[in-house]
């Protein structure tokens, strides 16, 4: 089986517009357990969270595009209030 990784990087004018136009989840400062049943992108607008998940853990930022793959178990830790948009 493959490694499950969170992939994080800065997107591209066309990746923001399209994601701008996505589902908006927003959440203040938590901690929570979560399983992705689906792949899914999201695009942060603002605020900060850690996600850990067996073999590693990921950051994402203001302005940051993040790739979570289906069967991916992990831990939210939002440590600012976040707003994104997820596809």
């Amino acid at each position: 089986m493959d490694k499950l990784e969170i992939l994080v990087r800065k997107p591209t004018e066309g990746e923001i517009e399209y994601m701008s136009k996505e589902m908006i989840w927003e959440s203040d400062p938590c901690e929570f357990d979560y399983y992705y049943d689906h792949n899914e992108t999201v695009l942060v607008e603002y605020g900060c969270a850690t996600v850990t998940y067996p073999g590693g853990e990921a950051t994402f930022r203001t302005g940051d595009l993040a790739f979570f793959p289906k069967g991916l178990n992990c831990h939210w830790i939002v440590r600012e209030k976040i707003k994104k948009y997820e596809h």
